[in-house]
């Protein structure tokens, strides 16, 4: 994460100002090195620490020996005076927070005075850092887990080191280390229903300075309930009539008992022939509600004899039947046993007049009471089962 850059050592800086030295001048000559920093003065940690050294003399001659760099009394680096002398790569980087006094110093050689520089101030402050905070589901059922994670980064880079708070508005939820990759997590599954403002927390440390993410608002909606063992639904539906080939329709109520909450899928039972049913919506939601139930009846068919339900006699049988039952009840009045054979055929010319003669079989849906059964089912975890019957009278 830090960079680094290299100091550069007095060889490729050398002024000489001076006249030649006299021949066989024995005494060295005094030297001078000026310390430059190019990075600014005040920077935060993890940037680095930029500079060089210049070594002047008073006679132009030829300078060796070496240039040593001190963060106070620490030894930072050790160079030969050459042109393209510098320190490793790691010099610069790493320093600490806190105040650093810079020097440079000469070792001098046989014909030069050693020298010290001045010193320059250097001041490191811990690093700005920012938080970002993520979740791995929003929103999330009650009771389902849930990871929060946050990454902490400084000058575009991961912070690896210190730990993150999560809290939800002034309530710690926990407490989490960040990896090397600079992201911190941590999983939770007792979030009550409702809407969480989670903030992410990076602790401040001698390098890094703390900081807080945005608010992330995390949703919980409610867990299905369970009902209990008094929970439950009743249906109701009203008794109706219809007549033969035509329809009605029914309005079908579900009604939640005891905390019931969960669908209801709704269906017609044992139906009576020639009697369909449909609903205009079958499932019900949570905490019941109201549908149309629509019960069709068949109409009689085509039939070669003149038959409806109320009895109406076959074609030409009421011009003589009247008289044959009159006749009839005069026999029987005088000789009662011998008329009973007649009586009987009277009674089956009759039916047969009534029926048509048996040459009509399409009767549609016939007059009379029926019961619709009607079902629901819940589609929960209850499974719960509810039926209720439902009159239906079919006459004209």
């Amino acid at each position: 994460m830090l960079r680094a850059r290299r100091w550069r050592g007095c060889a490729a800086f050398l002024l000489a100002i001076a006249p030649l030295a006299c021949p066989g001048q024995q005494t060295p000559v005094t030297t001078g090195v000026t310390l430059y920093i190019t990075s600014p003065l005040t920077l935060p940690y993890g940037q680095p620490v930029d500079g060089y050294a210049q070594v002047v003399t008073a006679a132009i001659t030829n300078l060796s020996g070496t240039i040593t760099f001190y963060d106070g009394s620490t030894v930072l680096c050790v160079l030969p005076i050459a042109p393209s002398a510098s320190c490793p790569a790691n010099v610069g980087s790493g320093f600490a927070v806190g105040t650093h006094v810079l020097s440079a110093a000469y070792s001098g050689d046989s014909g030069h005075q050693p020298s010290t520089s001045n010193t320059v101030t250097v001041t490191v402050v811990p690093d700005v850092t920012s938080v970002t905070l993520s979740s791995s589901a929003n929103p999330v059922p009650a009771g389902q887990p849930v990871t929060l994670a946050a990454g902490v980064s400084a000058n575009g880079g991961p912070v690896g080191a210190g730990t993150v708070s999560f809290a939800d508005g002034s309530s710690v939820l926990g407490i989490a280390s960040l990896g090397a990759d600079g992201t911190a997590a941590m999983t939770l599954s007792n979030l009550a229903p409702g809407t969480h403002t989670i903030l992410a927390t990076y602790a401040p440390t001698p390098q890094f300075a703390g900081s807080t993410s945005a608010p992330l608002v995390q949703v919980v909606q409610p867990a299905p309930s369970t009902p209990g063992p008094t929970a439950g639904y009743s249906i109701s539906a009203a008794a109706t009539s219809v007549v033969p080939g035509d329809a009605v329709s029914i309005p079908v109520t579900v009604t939640a008992q005891g905390g019931f909450n969960e669908a209801v899928q709704l269906s017609c039972g044992p139906l009576p022939d020639g009697v369909t049913c449909h609903f205009a919506g079958a499932t019900l939601p949570p905490g019941g509600g109201t549908t149309t139930l629509q019960l069709s009846t068949l109409a009689p068919g085509p039939c070669g004899a003149n038959v409806s339900y109320t009895g109406t006699l076959a074609a030409g049988t009421g011009k003589w039947l009247p008289a044959l039952l009159t006749a009839l009840t005069v026999l029987l009045m005088v000789r009662r046993r011998r008329m009973l054979p007649l009586l009987a055929a009277a009674l089956c010319l009759a039916l047969s007049g009534l029926s048509g003669c048996g040459a009509c079989t399409d009767l549609g849906t016939r007059p009379g009471s029926y019961t619709v059964t009607l079902q629901g089912v819940s589609t929960g975890p209850a499974a719960r089962q509810v039926t209720t019957r439902l009159p239906l009278t079919v006459a004209y």
